[in-house]
Formats: structure tokens, sequence, C-alpha cells
């Protein structure tokens, strides 16, 4: 763009800043030159020093270039929310798949788990069992048992007390005798195991198991309740499979620290999903995590956001919480977005129970009038805004 068209864009960024900011961001230049063609026809000038002369003398022109460049700005914002809405949209039909696939392999785990469980407690049975009938049979298995450890234990002190050759040293023979010693050794190994199992019970596949069925249930279905075991989102980040990760991964992020300090007792929520940067930073690459000043005022959000997770009981995701001022004007939001004082965030929830945007919202605003927070709700089409800014307020952009 020459240098006449950037002045003259720069006058029409004087009386409406956005549209400098929305201008910049349109690489193909289009809405610069529209703004400059609405300059041009309003003014009736295209030389930039007259047509600031022309503006500042007539306040009617002044009003009606205004009025012009307001609609093309409203139009232009209206564009970018829908592209924001469709990006957020992909990304919560990714997530709704990603869930479904995550119980279907729960659910298979947990019935190859308790099956193997079923099979080993029958096992024990019969043992008990045939130690009781007072028969040969009551002596067999632990007679088993023992020779088994003893072979083993045997071979563990063996190998420590005389190192094996290294191979390609001594002759064939010796290689293949010691092939053979390490096949058995093997097996043995693996015979201890399910000895240890069998008497003792595998803590890793009991742990496992019990970890499934508090979230799907004895049975292997999904079961909802309200201490946050089903959610995607849980503390450990470990794992998580929805909510992706954004910090910095490690334990020397402030934010951390904050977060283990004021906000340890959070169930359904860690501290990186509430640095997540939005769909659209992958596009502008403009926000930042929010300044330490600001993690006060996340704390009350939190709180709010944790309640009423138990209330939609069902997997939430944050689709914006911080914006850094760079980042907000990129996506259109609004001058004062509450977004950027890092004590507001933008969510859906997720799963076949969790109900659309209408639901989430009342039930917002249900808590709200109990107390739980102040601050402000809003509800679109496919999301819910809530802030804690310290005094009520609501909209409805569906």
């Amino acid at each position: 763009m020459d240098t006449k068209l950037s002045k003259l864009l720069d006058l029409a960024s004087a009386i409406i800043p956005a549209i400098g900011a929305l201008a910049k961001d349109d690489k193909s230049e289009k809405l610069a030159l529209a703004v400059v063609d609405v300059v041009k026809n309003v003014v009736k000038e295209d030389d930039p020093k007259k047509a600031q002369d022309i503006i500042d003398a007539d306040p009617k022109v002044k009003a009606e270039l205004k009025k012009q460049l307001a609609v093309i700005a409203e139009k232009k914002a209206e564009q970018q929310n829908l592209i924001l809405e469709e990006q957020q949209q992909q990304e919560l039909d990714a997530a709704r798949k990603s869930l479904l696939k995550q119980e279907e392999d729960h659910k298979e785990q947990l019935e190859l788990i308790q099956k193997d469980i079923k099979s080993t407690n029958a096992a024990r049975k019969f043992a008990q069992k045939s130690a009781l009938s007072g028969g040969w049979t009551s002596w067999i298995n632990p007679f088993l048992s023992i020779v088994i450890t003893a072979a083993f234990l045997f071979f563990v002190y063996y190998i420590a007390k005389t190192p094996l050759t290294p191979i390609g040293v001594e002759n064939a023979d010796q290689l293949k005798n010691e092939k053979v010693f390490l096949v058995a050794f093997g097996a043995l190994a693996t015979a201890f195991v399910t000895v240890i199992s069998f008497h003792f019970g595998s803590s890793s596949g009991s742990k496992r198991k019990t970890q499934l069925q508090r979230i799907y249930g004895t049975k292997g279905a999904v079961k909802s309740n309200t201490s946050g075991t089903a959610v995607v989102t849980e503390k450990p980040s470990s794992q998580r499979t929805i909510q992706e990760k954004t910090a910095p991964v490690g334990t020397d992020h402030s934010f951390e620290a904050f977060w283990n300090t004021n906000l340890s007792h959070i169930k359904h929520f860690n501290w990186e999903e509430l640095l997540f940067k939005g769909a659209s930073n992958a596009r502008f690459n403009s926000n930042t995590d929010p300044d330490p000043r600001l993690y006060p005022n996340v704390v009350p959000l939190v709180n709010a956001l944790d309640k009423i997770r138990s209330e939609i009981d069902a997997p939430i995701k944050l689709i914006s919480v911080y914006r850094s001022p760079a980042y907000n004007r990129n996506i259109g939001g609004a001058t004062s977005s509450r977004h950027m004082q890092f004590d507001a965030a933008d969510f859906v929830a997720l799963g076949p129970t969790a109900g659309n945007s209408d639901r989430w919202h009342k039930i917002a605003k249900k808590l709200r009038a109990n107390g739980e927070f102040q601050g402000g709700i809003g509800v679109y089409d496919t999301f819910v805004h809530i802030d804690t800014r310290g005094s009520n307020a609501d909209w409805d952009n569906r």
C-alpha cells in the first residue's frame, strides 16, 4: 500500500481504532482499500492533509464517516467471529470423537482386566477348596509355588555369582548352552510372577481396574457422577485426553506454584488448562501467558467453573481464558474484555448428557443467584462465557 493510501487509512483509524487493527490483520488489503474508498467518498478528497482538514472543520462529515466506518468494522468483526466459531465447532467435534474413543478403549481394558481377575479368583477358590478337602491336591499348589520360587531365586543367585561369558568369546556349544540357560531363566521368571500374582494379587492390575471402575462403573458402563472421575480434563494431567496441553510441562512454571498454593482443592481442572491460548492463536500467534500480577484474579473464576462443572455433570472444555491485548484485538474481542484481566472463560460441555449452551448458562445463573460468584454470564450458540468481575451482567448472543 502506498503512502497516500496508508495515511488515509490512519485517518480512519483515528476515528475508529478497531478499523486499523482489523485492516492490518487482513493480508489481502481488501479491508484497507474498502476503508480508504469510504474516506474518499465521504470526504470528497483523496489528499490526506486536505481530508484531515475537512474532517476537523465539519462535524457532520466526521459523523457520517464514523457511521460508515462502524458498519465496515462490524461486518468484518462478524466475519471473524464466524471463522472463530467454526474453528471452535471443529475443535469441539474432534474432542467429542476423542472422548468416545477413550471411553471405548477404557471399556475394553476394563473387560479384559475383569476377565483376568475372574480367572485368577476362580483358581484361588479351587486351591482353597482343595486345601480344605485334605486330599493330595491340598499340597500340590503350595509345593509347586515353593519349587518355582526356589528355582527362580537360585537362578538369580547363580547369575550374580557367575557372570555369563560374552557372546563370541567361547565355542558354539558354550554359546548354545548359555541361550538355553537364558530361555530357562525367562520361563522361571514368568512362572515366578504368576505365583506372586496368584497368591498376593496384581497391584498394578487391581489399581487400574479400580480406576476404570470409578470412571465407568463395575460393568464397564459410563457412570455419571459429581466427583469428576469421568472427566478427561481431571488432575493429574497425565490422565487427560481431551483438553490439550498448552502450558510448558514441568514444575517450574510460576502459575503452577500459584495453583498449588491457592487452588489445589479444585477437582475438575488443572493449572495447564487455564493457560490455554485459544483456538485462533495458531493463526495469529499473539497470545501469551498472563502476567503473574493477574494470577489472583483467576481464583474466584476457577472456583465458579469447578461448581458449574459439578452441576453440569459432564466434561468441560475451556476454549478461551486469558487473552493478551494484542490477541484480543486480533480476534475482534471487546476493548474492555474481561479475558484480558484473567478472570473470564468461555467453555463448552462435552458428551451425550451435557446438553446445550442454554442449559449451561441457566446452571451458571442459578449458581450465581445462590451467591457462588459475582460476574457476567453470556450465552452464545455453541458456548457460554462467565467472568468474576464482581458485579453481575447478562447478555444473549444466540
